[in-house]
């Protein structure tokens, strides 16, 4: 779905990062993009939770796993505007179109 998603907007509209939270190193993470073909997305590997903490994990972290998959919007500041915790179309076009007001737009003023 990424994939898919960053081949419909314009490389300035969007960064999609995937970060990988398990602890079978960078081949598992491989092996998963080559099996569903995902080739646009760089992935980002957080074994050891600097970036994302579970929901009962006391660790201070800038993401919390609610869900997974789960999906974080941030701001042109790099700050959560919001999330969605589960699957989610995001080429859909009520999707897009929330992406790209966050893209286009100078939230927060």
């Amino acid at each position: 779905m990424s994939e898919r998603l960053a081949g419909m907007l314009k490389p300035s509209d969007l960064e999609i990062a995937a970060v990988s939270v398990g602890r079978d190193g960078k081949a598992a993470v491989e092996s998963f993009m080559k099996k569903f073909g995902v080739r646009r997305l760089r992935p980002f590997l957080d074994p050891d939770g600097r970036v994302a903490k579970r929901i009962d994990d006391d660790a201070s972290t800038p993401f919390v796993l609610y869900g997974m998959p789960i999906s974080y919007i941030l701001d042109r500041g790099g700050r959560a505007a919001g999330y969605v915790a589960g699957e989610m179309d995001w080429t859909d076009d009520q999707a897009l179109a929330l992406l790209r007001h966050y893209a286009l737009s100078r939230w927060p003023p």
